[in-house]
């Protein structure tokens, strides 16, 4: 009697190797997935800080612009939703007279956002001009 071979050629995938095919490239995806989420809030911050900066370097320029004699008028604090355009973020400047010395006005510039949790500040001292008319 002969004998009868059985030829099985093989084609395609099993589910198993599928499922696994499916599983690796599911984990690549979810690493990509949190990356961009870290990626956005970053950008986010970054845009938020850099806002803040210049809101704050505008005051600075304003102090100086308005000299020691004037610095006082700009003391006080806008609160959110009073500053134009920027209503995510609150300002507050405080002007203090002689400090660190006789004739030295301090101004600090103080910017908050996300509710206060964030901030960010810049100081600078204006001298009294001496001999200016």
């Amino acid at each position: 009697m002969g004998r009868i071979v059985a030829s099985r050629q093989q084609q395609g995938f099993t589910l198993i190797e599928v499922l696994v095919a499916m599983a690796v490239v599911m984990i690549g995806m979810l690493g990509t997935a949190a990356l961009a989420d870290i990626n956005i809030n970053g950008n986010a911050m970054a845009n938020h800080m850099t806002v803040a900066t210049t809101l704050a370097k505008d005051k600075m320029e304003a102090a100086r612009s308005a000299g020691y004699e004037e610095a006082d008028d700009l003391a006080g604090t806008e609160a959110y939703g009073a500053i134009s355009g920027n209503s995510a973020f609150k300002r507050v400047v405080t002007v203090q007279t002689n400090v660190p010395d006789a004739f030295i006005t301090t101004v600090t510039s103080t910017v908050y956002w996300d509710n206060d949790t964030r901030h960010i500040s810049m100081t600078t001292l204006i001298a009294k001009e001496w001999g200016a008319s």
